[in-house]
């Protein structure tokens, strides 16, 4: 196996010096304007099995890099704009280490979204912005996707309430593909649910499912943390999603994870597309139909440097051939795939 380049890499990193803490720089005396971004410097090997039964291996270096602008317009208003590299790539912003590769230089805008504070109950927000839906382990969304189109948030003492509206996909003169997303939070000392749903508006045969129902569970006891997700779309088959999810602190700057996922075909929004792409996908969204584990070691180097160890491992459900149709690209059909990745994470 060649694994000697990412394993001695993972060792200079995991023992880098830690630097200076440093916060957003603020770039006006009234302070309504400052800068924030962040660093991540990636490693990976993917070993797989290919549907054919042939070898499919692959080792590599990647970057993310991200710049973005907050500012405060008016009262009870606030915006930011974020660049990002990939910003074409759906929920990817990652580019590979490569000379003659032109990915990075693709960087372009990643959020763009206006807020304004009605009172401190309630926020309306409009633009490209992070989707306002609480989930533990970006099966139901990945966070690198950011939505285009409006939110309204609504807190109250225990409870939170959160409505979008997604364009998903813009269909010029034909139809758009869109959804409306809901979902109540509630938060009760180191206990927190939520109850969720998605429809989704799209032209005929594009996916599967269109109705997602969740429901979120987290909780805090001493040094360990506990999480379930349940996921059940109106797919005739290959509807369910669940994950289980469990951390131990060991100190302020080391933890332990471990996560088991069963994601069928059909189950998450976009018949898997808009879901995590941290388990290996050979193309360019999430992932589903697939059942696995994921074990993290978390480092805090200080307050603004992290370094994170995973090991993936996961399984087709269903032979692809045997589902149904759609437009998906997120339908993983290999019998086996093992991912080992690092992540050195800078920000300020």
């Amino acid at each position: 196996m060649k694994i000697k380049p990412l394993v001695a890499m993972m060792a200079v990193l995991a023992t880098s010096v830690a630097m200076p803490v440093s916060a957003d720089i603020v770039l006006d005396k009234e302070k309504k304007v400052s800068l924030f971004g962040d660093l991540r410097i990636r490693g990976e090997r993917d070993d797989s099995e290919k549907a054919d039964a042939s070898e499919r291996d692959r080792e590599r270096f990647r970057y993310r890099a991200r710049l973005g602008v907050k500012f405060a317009p008016a009262a009870h208003w606030q915006g930011q704009i974020r660049m990002a590299t990939n910003s074409g790539g759906l929920n990817s912003p990652h580019s590979d280490f490569s000379t003659d590769n032109s990915q990075g230089a693709d960087f372009g805008i990643d959020q763009a979204y206006l807020t304004y504070r009605a009172s401190d109950d309630a926020a309306w927000m409009v633009g490209k912005m992070p989707l306002a839906f609480w989930n533990t382990t970006e099966t139901f969304w990945d966070e690198d996707i950011n939505i285009e189109g409006g939110a309204f948030v609504y807190t109250k003492g225990n409870f939170t309430f959160n409505a979008t509206y997604a364009v998903l996909n813009e269909g010029g003169f034909g139809r758009d593909t869109s959804a409306f997303l809901a979902q109540g939070i509630y938060k009760n000392g180191n206990l927190k649910v939520a109850l969720g749903n998605v429809s989704v508006d799209a032209p005929s045969g594009v996916f599967q499912a269109e109705q997602h129902f969740a429901v979120i569970a987290e909780y805090q006891y001493n040094a360990f943390q506990y999480s379930a997700e349940y996921i059940n779309s109106d797919a005739e088959s290959e509807s369910v999603a669940y994950t289980l999810q469990a951390r131990y602190k060991i100190s302020d700057s080391l933890g332990l994870r471990a996560y088991w996922f069963h994601t069928e075909a059909f189950s998450v929004l976009g018949d898997g597309t808009y879901g995590q792409d941290d388990f290996p996908n050979p193309n360019s969204t999430g992932v589903s139909n697939f059942e696995g584990i994921r074990l993290q070691l978390d480092y805090q180097i200080n307050p603004k440097i992290a370094f994170d160890l995973k090991w993936f491992d996961m399984e087709r459900i269903e032979d692809a051939s045997a589902l149904s149709t759609t437009t998906s690209d997120a339908i993983f059909n290999e019998p086996h795939r093992t991912r080992l990745q690092f992540n050195l994470n800078y920000k300020f």
